[in-house]
């Protein structure tokens, strides 16, 4: 910024804009890991369940084509 705003602003407003800045550097220090290591989980989750329910598909179709085949080879 150029010096003439320093100018016209009082100080406290310039140190209030200062620690505003601060305070958000640290919240997202403070809470950005956290944030992050809930968003992996989260989506761990997802990819887990969608896993399993994938696995339940195939052990589903898997075992209706066994009983079929199963079925016309013993009659």
């Amino acid at each position: 910024m150029a010096f003439r705003f320093y100018d016209i602003h009082k100080n406290g407003h310039l140190m209030i804009r200062i620690s505003n800045g601060l305070n958000e550097i640290g919240e997202v220090v403070h809470y950005g890991p956290e944030d992050c290591k809930a968003k992996e989980e989260i989506s761990f989750g997802y990819e887990g369940f969608a896993l399993v329910h994938n696995n339940i598909n195939l052990m589903i179709r898997v075992a209706t084509l066994l009983r079929i085949y199963t079925r016309q080879h013993t009659n």
